[in-house]
């Protein structure tokens, strides 16, 4: 089987990252898979849970393979050419690691999915734990002054509460 080259890998991941994701319905405990496919041999699963938190991904680059879950890390592997089969090496390949980053080295998108999956093979490359449990793939809008809806919220929030003290305040007087 002849190896991709580094042009075909790059233009596998630029035309994943230019595609709108698929996102399932969620089953019964609220998780949901996220999917990103192209035609040029590159294909992202993302499961995510309730909360919007990332807890497995799946990566498939032409012919190399790469999963991470939040309990396991990253794995790499090599698919199989007669079928949906996977052939997972002993330990994860730092040259398939390699591969796939410089593949992706010219995104700049603000895809949330392919950027953590990005970030755990920068991190398993470099031999830190890939347990990223901080992963959110929703996050609050920002406004011009760099202030979130959450920031927002706790403002509001805050300001109810002081009133209802105000309020507490002069009935028990």
């Amino acid at each position: 089987m002849l190896k991709p080259t580094p042009q075909a890998l790059a233009a596998a991941a630029n035309a994943l990252y230019r595609i709108r994701a698929v996102e399932g319905p969620p089953d019964p405990d609220g998780r949901k898979t996220v999917w990103h496919q192209c035609a040029l041999g590159a294909e992202l699963i993302s499961q995510v849970d309730v909360r919007g938190h990332v807890f497995r991904q799946e990566l498939t680059l032409i012919r190399s393979y790469f999963v991470w879950s939040s309990d396991r890390g990253v794995a790499t592997g090599q698919v199989i050419e007669d079928g949906p089969m996977v052939n997972l090496d002993a330990q994860a390949s730092p040259d398939r690691l390699s591969e796939a980053l410089e593949a992706f080295s010219g995104y700049s998108g603000e895809d949330r999915y392919i950027q953590h999956f990005l970030k755990v093979l920068r991190l398993a490359r470099d031999g830190m734990p890939t347990d990223d449990e901080d992963s959110v793939t929703s996050v609050a809008p920002v406004d011009a002054a760099g202030r979130g809806r959450t920031a927002r919220r706790w403002l509001y929030a805050a300001a109810a509460l002081a009133a209802l003290g105000a309020a507490a305040a002069a009935v028990l007087r």
